[in-house]
């Protein structure tokens, strides 16, 4: 599933197989506090595409194989005609992942949402109790 959620302004996230990937500006993710300056592409003494840290912080040397615990991340920059944007990558653990599905599971059984002659289905509702 790709669900997309903004989970901060200018940050979405969306869970792919078993990471989440956040989508943003620099300033965003920073303000997100999801990385800081010094971690992204391109700075000094980073690589320029990608950059990989372990969940302690320490940047990943090229060629190391440590991709599999949670809480690695890879920051991607990508560029584009609308600018520079970046994807931060994070491994999630297994419960981080049962919990995302929970709540997804949750938000599917929502009752549907009548407004005028729109049906929005799975949505929780902050009419209810308003005279129509």
């Amino acid at each position: 599933m790709h669900d997309r959620i903004e989970v901060a302004p200018g940050v979405f996230r969306r869970v792919q197989q078993s990471r989440a990937v956040y989508c943003g500006d620099a300033d965003d993710l920073q303000a997100a506090g999801l990385i800081t300056q010094d971690m992204l592409p391109g700075q000094h003494g980073n690589p320029r595409g990608m950059c990989s840290y372990l969940r302690n912080g320490t940047r990943v040397k090229r060629g190391a194989i440590s991709q599999t615990a949670p809480g690695h991340t890879r920051i991607v920059q990508i560029k584009g005609k609308g600018g520079t944007f970046f994807e931060v990558w994070v491994l999630l653990s297994a419960q981080r992942l049962e919990a995302i599905d929970a709540e997804r599971a949750a938000t599917r059984n929502l009752p549907a949402i009548e407004i005028g002659a729109m049906v929005f289905a799975g949505l929780q509702s902050s009419l209810e109790g308003v005279a129509a």
